[in-house]
């Protein structure tokens, strides 16, 4: 199926305001069985075995095509038979369906994302999995942050960004711990590399080196460190961090990364064996 206009010429609409995380309304659920079966003409019999085999729950055995559909239609929709979080496993179970059939995947990543930026939904198809969707600059810097660590040959780096976004979009509730952790370990881990360090923590690197970052900005992220590390790294019985904060906490790395990033060459490609 050929791009639309809309699609050819990049033109896109401003995504609606975040207003759904941790819920799949019935709009969604609608459309995505309108999508499945109506726009990309999966085989009712085959996406029935899918979505069955991942909500854990048996059919009637009446294979009619309208009872296929009907019960289609009937477990997308049923709060209980299929929890919020099961809607997201389903997506990316079609996705992986779609594997080798490149524009039916496609278009199924652009109709479900579409439908997530104009509804508001905090979630984002990307390269098959469902992915914690923040605002513009939120996303568009770890991405940044991620492309330029691979860029200095700092791998070590880059996955701990990756993991913690991928900790944010754990499902039914975020690691919220373990975003956290990723996303100071990386600010450690480059912190270390640019000193020439092996063991020293990064309060102990921020002590040590007080122009790793401009003043005030390496005080301040002293004390955050600081409450990062009594917070999260070794809570106390009864001690939370709302998802606010961790969304806060977890926010101010990209900037912080790319600014110690840019201390570093990029990696030069292999000399021509001639």
């Amino acid at each position: 199926m050929a791009q639309n206009f809309s699609s050819r010429e990049g033109i896109t609409s401003t995504p609606a305001e975040i207003t759904i995380r941790y819920d799949a309304p019935e709009g969604l659920r609608i459309f995505l069985f309108d999508t499945l079966l109506n726009r990309l003409k999966i085989g009712s019999q085959r996406a029935l075995y899918i979505i069955s085999g991942i909500l854990l729950e048996p059919t009637e055995g009446n294979w009619t095509p309208d009872f296929i559909k009907d019960e289609i239609l009937r477990l997308l929709t049923d709060d209980h038979r299929c929890p919020w979080n099961k809607i997201y496993d389903i997506i990316e179970a079609f996705h992986s369906e779609l594997n080798g059939y490149a524009e039916n995947q496609r278009l199924f990543t652009e109709q479900i994302n579409g439908y997530f930026h104009k509804h508001g939904i905090g979630w984002e198809l990307e390269d098959g999995q469902v992915m914690r969707r923040g605002d513009d600059d939120f996303e568009q810097g770890y991405k940044e942050a991620i492309e330029l660590s691979h860029k200095k040959d700092l791998p070590t780096t880059a996955e701990h960004l990756k993991e913690a976004r991928t900790d944010l979009s754990r499902r039914p509730d975020p690691d919220t711990n373990g975003a956290v952790t990723h996303a100071y370990q990386a600010i450690e881990c480059l912190s270390r590399e640019v000193v020439g360090s092996k063991k020293e923590t990064l309060g102990e690197l921020l002590k040590k080196h007080p122009d790793l970052f401009p003043s005030p900005l390496n005080q301040a992220l002293a004390q955050v460190w600081g409450f990062v590390s009594n917070t999260v790294r070794h809570p106390r019985e009864g001690e939370g961090i709302s998802i606010e904060e961790v969304e806060l906490l977890v926010g101010i790395i990209p900037p912080l990364a790319k600014y110690l990033l840019h201390k570093f060459p990029e990696k030069e490609d292999d000399p021509l064996p001639f």
